[in-house]
């Protein structure tokens, strides 16, 4: 045997502990790297819907969502009532601006 084939063997040895390229890893945040989700925006013009509405008719089905940019609409559909809610974004938060009740 050649002293070419018992260094390709030791290479080839030996390789899998070698590596390749040696990267390291990025930084990770305290928390173990997880950034929450931002909130869907349905669901928190759904809360926003939830908590005007806690007040006159808990049992109202929430339907319709429609989001354009920073304004948003809703149909609330009961036995007793439908009503149309228009919110406006504040911040980060939906607040409701007015509404249009049928009775």
């Amino acid at each position: 045997m050649s002293l070419s084939h018992v260094w390709l063997a030791g290479i080839v040895a030996f390789g899998t502990q070698w590596p390749v390229i040696d990267l390291p890893y990025p930084d990770v945040p305290e928390g173990g790297g997880v950034v929450p989700a931002a909130p869907c925006p349905e669901k928190a013009v759904e809360a926003a819907v939830r908590r005007h509405v806690a007040r006159i008719d808990p049992a109202a089905d929430i339907t319709q969502v429609r989001i354009d940019g920073s304004r948003a609409t809703a149909l609330l559909t009961s036995p007793s009532r439908i009503e149309w809610v228009h919110l406006e974004r504040s911040g980060n938060d939906w607040k409701v601006v007015q509404t249009f009740a049928h009775k």
